[in-house]
């Protein structure tokens, strides 16, 4: 019985060897068709109420998700000082990293503006035409249906 376990065990251990050492391309591949497929079965697959983690409302998700820049900015900032204190970072590398990380916060806000501006004007109230809006649809009590998506979320 436990020369099965074994063989089974180090079966195992080969086809995550076999996948691991695949090209990219091919890792790739498999991932995107996974995706796919699992894509479909979940739009094929109503549920009465959603998951936590689906729940844009729960604490993980305001706190994680929603602050997400603030996470990543504090952690490259300590990271940052770290390597100035130990490897006695010169100066002008320290203004070139707050230079990109600016330039790279300010290239974010403004993608992120264009895009809920695009999404606010590209929808249907749900209560009528004439709401041509998301502002005036809400002010109004309806809800904004979004035709499209084009941030990916």
């Amino acid at each position: 019985s436990s020369g099965i376990n074994a063989e089974y065990g180090s079966d195992i251990k080969a086809k995550i060897n076999r996948w691991v050492n695949q090209p990219a391309e091919e890792r790739c591949k498999c991932y995107i068709l996974f995706t796919t497929i699992g894509s479909f079965v979940a739009r094929a697959v109503q549920f009465g109420h959603l998951p936590f983690f689906s729940d844009k409302y729960n604490f993980l998700n305001q706190v994680f998700v929603k602050q997400c820049w603030s996470w990543t900015m504090l952690l490259i900032v300590i990271m940052t000082l770290l390597r100035v204190i130990w490897d006695k970072l010169p100066m002008r590398k320290l203004y070139l990293i707050g230079l990109r990380l600016l330039f790279g916060t300010l290239f974010w806000y403004t993608v992120t503006t264009i895009i809920d501006g695009i999404k606010d004007n590209v929808g249907k109230c749900s209560l009528s035409t004439e709401y041509n809006t998301r502002l005036l649809c809400e002010t109004e009590g309806g809800s904004w249906k979004y035709v499209m998506d084009i941030s990916g979320h």
